[in-house]
This record gives C-alpha cells, sequence and structure tokens, in this order.
C-alpha cells in the first residue's frame, strides 16, 4: 500500500536488487570513478592539461558509466518512504522517486561538455590520437579573434560540472550507512579531513588557472615580453607555461617534500 492505495510491486526480470551482489560491486566501482573524478577534472582544467590517447578513451568510458547507471536507476528497486525494509519495485514509483531526488543533479553532470567544446575547436578526433593534437594558434592579444578566445576559455570551466557527480558519494553513504554504521566516528573526522585537502587541490588547481597568460591584462603580458616583469607560476616552477611532463615533475616534487 502507498498513500492508502494498493500498487503493484512484482519484481520484473529486467529490474534490479539494490542489495544485490552485482550492485553492491557496481556501488563500489563508482566509488573508485568519484575518486578519480574528484582529483583529476580540477587538475586538467586548472592546469589546461586535455585528457589525450590512452587516457581521453578512459574518460569517455567513464561517461558511458555514468549514462548507463542513470539507466540503472529507473529500474532499481527503491526503499519505500514509510518503511526502508520495504523494497519498491513498482516502475512508475522507482521514476517518480529518482526524478524528485538524484535525477535533475545526473543529468546535469552528464552533459557532454567536454566533447562539444572539442568538436567546436575541431580537436575531437585527434585526442583520440596516440601524441594528442597539435598546438593551437592563439589569436592576437587585444584582437577580436583575442577577446574570443578569451570567452571560449572561461567556458572550459563548465567542464567542471562533471563534479556535481561527487554528490553520489553522499547518495553512496546514506544507502551504505547502516553497513559503516560502527566506522562513524572515524568517517566522521576523516569526512572533514578530505574536504579541507579537497577544497585545497580545488582553490590551487582554480588560482593556477586564472594565473596564466590568458588571464593577464595586456600592460602584464607587455612587461613580461619585455623582460621587466617575471610571472609567479615561473618564478616558482620555473615555468609559466606547463607542459603536461612538468605538470607531473612538479607534483612529484610537491609529494617528495
Amino acid at each position: 500500500w502507498k498513500g492508502g492505495r494498493k500498487f503493484d510491486n512484482s519484481k520484473s526480470s529486467y529490474q534490479l536488487d539494490p542489495n544485490s551482489n552485482f550492485k553492491r560491486g557496481w556501488d563500489i566501482a563508482q566509488a573508485v570513478i568519484l575518486v578519480y573524478i574528484a582529483l583529476v577534472v580540477p587538475f586538467r582544467v586548472g592546469y589546461k592539461q586535455p585528457a589525450e590517447g590512452m587516457v581521453y578513451g578512459l574518460d569517455i568510458l567513464i561517461d558511458l558509466y555514468f549514462y548507463v547507471d542513470i539507466a540503472f536507476n529507473f529500474i532499481t528497486g527503491c526503499p519505500l518512504d514509510t518503511d526502508e525494509d520495504v523494497i519498491v519495485y513498482n516502475s512508475w514509483m522507482i521514476a517518480k522517486t529518482y526524478a524528485k531526488s538524484w535525477l535533475p543533479i545526473d543529468v546535469v553532470a552528464c552533459l557532454p561538455i567536454d566533447v562539444v567544446l572539442r568538436v567546436m575547436e575541431g580537436r575531437f578526433m585527434c585526442s583520440m590520437n596516440r601524441d594528442g593534437c597539435p598546438p593551437k594558434m592563439e589569436g592576437a592579444e587585444g584582437s577580436g579573434a583575442g577577446q574570443l578566445l578569451r570567452l571560449f576559455k572561461l567556458l572550459r570551466l563548465f567542464r567542471l560540472i562533471k563534479l556535481l557527480r561527487l554528490f553520489k558519494i553522499l547518495r553512496l553513504l546514506e544507502k551504505y550507512q547502516d553497513d559503516l554504521f560502527a566506522y562513524m566516528h572515524f568517517l566522521s573526522v576523516g569526512k572533514l579531513i578530505i574536504i579541507l585537502l579537497y577544497m585545497g587541490h580545488i582553490f590551487g588547481c582554480c588560482f593556477h588557472y586564472f594565473s596564466a597568460e590568458d588571464w593577464r591584462t595586456v600592460e602584464e603580458n607587455a612587461q613580461i615580453r619585455n623582460g621587466r616583469l617575471d610571472p609567479w607560476l615561473k618564478v616558482y616552477f620555473e615555468d609559466a607555461e606547463p607542459t603536461e611532463g612538468d605538470v607531473w615533475d612538479r607534483c612529484e616534487r610537491v609529494i617528495a617534500c
């Protein structure tokens, strides 16, 4: 019964039990993927290190995983509001519950922003190549093309929409809170530490993004070209425009310290 009305709660052959071994394995895989997304997405946006070659293929597979996850959520049973021990398999009620909770966030997080930007730049196919795409020609500073390029680079921040997928961590914690009850005190402290460290990661990547040449004033770029001003990225890291290899070298030095 639901709201005083009787409904069909028989489980169909294509529907999934939320407590099955398959769903547990699917959730564990999702947790691992979410850690990867949390670390890599801000890094790639902040340090202008787009995924290319096999790594880009991996990112596409991850996107496909979350598309499939949305479909699974429509066929996975959900606990009854008034009794969590009762699993609801009525298709209409599953869809209604999902639409009122996580569906909007999941849909926005799955928007193919990165693919659209690569297609607009004409760099989608070459991103699949092992050696990646050739360097792009930048527009002249202050020109119409240069201003348009700066606006386009600002749009790249929309790649951070993928971070909305991190809300799925809350969903996983809510689902397995009974299994993790004995570790709640440790999880509370650990969660606080992880949040503080992760905010440092986010702010560092964003600060680097807006400290590169694309966001300096015309006067600052002129002084740098004349040798009268050194950008702080060059002063502290010996390179104002790092390559992917330089970035990983810096990460190794930070870890070593």
